[in-house]
């Protein structure tokens, strides 16, 4: 049963709220859209992974995206399995072309076929995942419960080779389609079983469980100067709709909408406070009038505040 389901990752979100509010001569832009790039391939391998996970549902606990603290420490996992007998740790990685763990020199190398470069090992980062999550199950459940680890590429195309201990990669590190039936061997091979039901410890997880995200404006230096204000069209993506009577209007493409100002709002509430007053939707939307303003965000699905006199989701 899967009882988390994966959602677009708020850093995800934030970014490709940022990129279109940001000056195009903002120092750091090309990094950022690189960013959204890595991060949008790597959510849509997440997803591509969680199809094979998810055969498993009618026997295991399934919980995609999983964020705990443990000794006041963040730690995040991108899927977790919980049998009868364990719980398993899947660290999903979208590589592609060739992928080479050295396991003398206990490195890891990426190539794109010209160059290769070392890379943070994904091995080590799973072992991290597991000593944190096994510290936390001692703490919040006082008991061990065994955890195992694997390392799944989600591209089937993706070569990985290997420099030293085969049989010891070949345990851990799998193309996502040998992931269900490598789950159920290895369970099948363990001879003991868990006092407490894996549905239950799932939900405990389940109500442990943090949101991740970090301060996008912070991480790339970013001021409120160098985010753009305005309505943004949704046919043409230009910043800068004019309201009339009732509407939004884009001076460029002359594409008409009603509810274009829903997104500014979301953007704003993702990207610079979780609230807004009415002085800053003015000066958000580019709306000279007070009362027009109120009634757009009496209608935005948003709750006000009287006391701090601001709107919030």
């Amino acid at each position: 049963m899967v009882i988390l389901n994966r959602k677009v990752p708020i850093t995800l979100k934030k970014l490709q709220a940022l990129i279109p509010r940001l000056r195009l001569d903002f120092p750091r832009i090309y990094e950022i859209k690189q960013d959204e790039r890595n991060r949008r391939k790597g959510y849509e391998g997440e997803k591509h992974i969680d199809y094979y996970i998810e055969l498993l549902a009618d026997k295991f606990t399934i919980l995609h995206d999983v964020c705990l603290e443990v000794n006041k420490r963040i730690f995040q996992m991108d899927s977790i399995i919980i049998s009868k007998k364990a719980i398993y740790i899947i660290e999903m990685k979208d590589y592609s072309n060739k992928i080479t763990f050295d396991t003398n020199l206990n490195q890891c190398i990426r190539s794109d076929g010209d160059i290769e470069m070392g890379y943070r090992h994904p091995i080590a980062q799973a072992e991290n995942q597991k000593l944190l999550l096994e510290t936390w199950l001692e703490q919040n459940l006082s008991r061990h419960i065994p955890v195992r680890y694997f390392v799944v590429f989600s591209d089937p195309n993706t070569i990985i080779d290997v420099i030293g201990d085969q049989a010891a990669i070949a345990e851990i590190v799998l193309h996502a389609n040998h992931l269900p039936n490598k789950v159920l061997n290895i369970d099948n091979e363990i001879n003991t079983t868990m006092k407490q039901k894996s549905h239950l410890i799932g939900k405990r997880i389940l109500k442990e469980n943090k949101d991740f995200e970090i301060d996008i404006l912070q991480e790339y230096q970013i001021s409120r100067n160098d985010f753009l204000s305005g309505v943004q069209c949704p046919k043409c993506q230009t910043l800068g709709m004019k309201r009339g009577h009732g509407k939004w209007i884009c001076m460029r493409c002359k594409s008409v909408s009603k509810q274009a100002h829903l997104k500014a709002l979301s953007d704003y509430l993702i990207l610079i406070n979780p609230y807004i007053s009415n002085k800053e939707c003015m000066k958000l939307l580019n709306v000279s009038s007070k009362d027009v303003t109120t009634r757009l965000l009496k209608s935005s699905n948003l709750m006000y505040d009287p006391l701090h006199r601001r709107w919030r989701r």
